[in-house]
């Protein structure tokens, strides 16, 4: 006898054969997603990723945890899409109630014996509670335990009834056990404002008994770092430091004991508490001329050093001109002197064309730079206006860019029409547009590049997945390489191809190619006779995957596979047997 395949290089696979059941366990060879009975994990027992209910009911997980065990999700969910599936929150704890649920046993059975145990155990009967549905009990107070705690999820949950049924639960119990989570989320959340309330009620007593002066000494700090002084992990200046943010919170926490000891009648102690709400408030409302008196003290330290030249030079800006005119003057007239110093140094740049042309307005008017500069904005208008006007009469012509028509005087953001009035270039009257197209005979020119170049992108991008799809094509047509996201042809159906004596599908199957080869003749026979067929009483069996009905035109449904009848006979002819005579050999009676 031939040893079982248990281990698969092509991570689809594992999900097909878990879907189908086709075999006890498997598992991917990188180790991170595998299937024991009807249970499918990712990456380990922890996470339950699917489970399966007989041949037609797939249980999948809801609960996030990583991209690669998502992935393992959308994956599971596509293998099962042909059956019933339900999702629901933490199905790793419900793995041994989905046992009982998948233990072949119909629904009435356990529910006769969930009976014969509730009687038993009423009248004491030991040897019936150990030997007759002691584990469907032990399903039924796991799930009932499941139920408490996903009561919101669980309340209009199809997958939840479904279980309930299967292991024998009544509407009555799965509601009751419903309402048990919901009175312990009610009592957890009364528990936890107790709490608060005793807390606040201890603290605002502490507080209120201190003296002025030690209620003083306990404030936080000031926060100075508002300013800058400080940086987070990744080098940004952080707007909201800590030290700020405790400040604050220590001022909101306050004012929430004060509350809290008016609202329960401590009269004494809520006026001791204000007393101390308005000396902190005082407190805050000084903190800016603090931080703005140290902030003054580090920049006039940063000013001496630079006087002294051994440091950089402050920005004007922190020495306004109102409070510090001589200050502020020098430091307006350094920064000039650097900006020009820059400027002059740009403009020799470019004139060597080792940079980019430097804006006009870096310069004053009537200076040699500012002209020459002049002079290239215009021929550079002129040329883009020229390779406008061409494109416009052959779009085979070169294009200018779009963003040299943008705003300014080519479409100026308000248009004063003759009438004297101000219109917007987007709502402007039908009549208006004219005369503002005769002012500005570019104004449109924006947009229709953009629309252009918009237009090409989305070209660009439609070649480029389309040669992805190409390269995905070809690697899987010569060496079976399974693609993800799936490949199909244009009528949503798997591709075949065949390697290494299997026939690979585009979706992540594989079988042996004998196999493959009956199941052909097979449907070539109903594409011949015209005659539909469906698994009812016989099987037709392909590899470890059974088929679910072949079409009168022979292509065929295997679970989630759908193979359309162009790509069964590409597929016969690429393995030489599209010339053999079809006959019902593949088709078995059903033990």
């Amino acid at each position: 006898m031939a040893r079982q395949k248990t281990v698969f290089a092509d991570s689809s696979e594992v999900f097909h054969l878990w879907a189908h059941r086709s075999q006890d366990s498997a598992r991917y060879a990188k180790g991170n997603v595998y299937f024991e009975g009807a249970a499918l994990y990712s990456y380990g027992s922890h996470y339950l990723c699917g489970f399966m209910i007989g041949d037609s009911v797939a249980f999948l997980n809801s609960d996030s945890y990583s991209v690669t065990t998502s992935k393992h999700q959308r994956m599971a969910w596509h293998a099962t899409s042909h059956l019933t599936q339900y999702s629901v929150p933490s199905l790793t704890a419900l793995r041994d109630v989905l046992l009982v649920a998948d233990s072949g046993q119909s629904a009435a059975a356990i529910r006769r014996k969930a009976a014969r145990f509730r009687k038993a155990s009423a009248e004491g009967n030991a040897g019936a509670i150990n030997y007759d549905g002691a584990s469907e009990e032990r399903a039924r107070k796991l799930f009932a335990a499941w139920l408490a705690d996903n009561w919101q999820a669980a309340r209009d949950s199809e997958g939840a009834a479904f279980i309930a049924k299967r292991i024998g639960m009544t509407d009555s119990e799965v509601a009751s056990a419903i309402r048990e989570g919901e009175r312990k989320a009610q009592a957890r959340e009364a528990a936890t404002a107790k709490r608060e309330r005793e807390r606040q009620d201890s603290e605002g007593k502490r507080i209120a008994a201190l003296s002025l002066e030690s209620f003083r000494a306990g404030w936080p700090e000031d926060g100075r770092e508002v300013w800058g002084d400080k940086r987070d992990y990744y080098g940004r200046r952080d707007s909201k430091p800590y030290a700020l943010k405790r400040m604050e919170d220590y001022g909101r926490e306050l004012s929430r004991l004060h509350k809290r000891a008016k609202a329960a009648g401590y009269t004494r102690r809520a006026a001791a508490l204000w007393s101390h709400v308005k000396a902190y408030r005082a407190h805050i409302a000084g903190r800016n001329d603090r931080i703005i008196a140290a902030h003054r003290r580090k920049r006039a330290r940063e000013l001496m050093a630079w006087r002294r030249g051994e440091g950089k030079r402050p920005n004007s800006y922190s020495f306004s001109a109102e409070s510090f005119p001589a200050i502020h003057a020098r430091l307006e007239r350094a920064e000039r002197e650097e900006r020009a110093a820059a400027n002059s140094l740009a403009f020799a740049d470019w004139r060597k064309g080792e940079a980019k042309r430097p804006p006009l307005n870096y310069f004053a008017e009537g200076t040699q730079e500012h002209a020459a500069i002049a002079a290239d904005i215009a021929e550079e208008r002129q040329r883009n206006e020229s390779a406008y006007l061409a494109w416009k009469s052959d779009p085979a012509a070169p294009r200018p860019p779009a963003s040299f028509f943008l705003g300014g005087d080519y479409s100026p953001s308000s248009f004063k029409a003759s009438d004297g009035r101000d219109y917007s270039p987007y709502t402007m009257p039908e009549a208006i547009k004219a005369e503002y197209r005769a002012a500005y005979p570019f104004a449109e020119a924006w947009r229709e590049l953009r629309e252009a170049e918009d237009s090409e992108k989305r070209e660009r991008e439609r070649r480029e997945k389309e040669e992805r799809e190409r390269e995905a094509l070809a690697a899987f047509r010569e060496r079976g390489v399974v693609a993800y996201p799936h490949l199909s042809d244009d009528k949503g159906g798997a591709l075949l191809t065949v390697t290494g004596g299997e026939l690979v599908t585009s979706w992540g199957a594989r079988v042996p190619l004998a196999d493959a080869i009956r199941v052909f003749r097979f449907a070539k026979l109903c594409r011949e006779t015209g005659k539909a067929w469906h698994a009812n009483g016989r099987r037709v069996y392909c590899g470890h995957y059974q088929i679910d009905k072949i079409m009168p035109d022979g292509g065929f449904k295997a679970g989630c596979h759908l193979i359309h009848w162009p790509e069964i006979e590409r597929a016969a002819i690429l393995a030489n047997v599209a010339n053999l005579p079809a006959d019902d050999s593949a088709v078995v009676e059903h033990a």
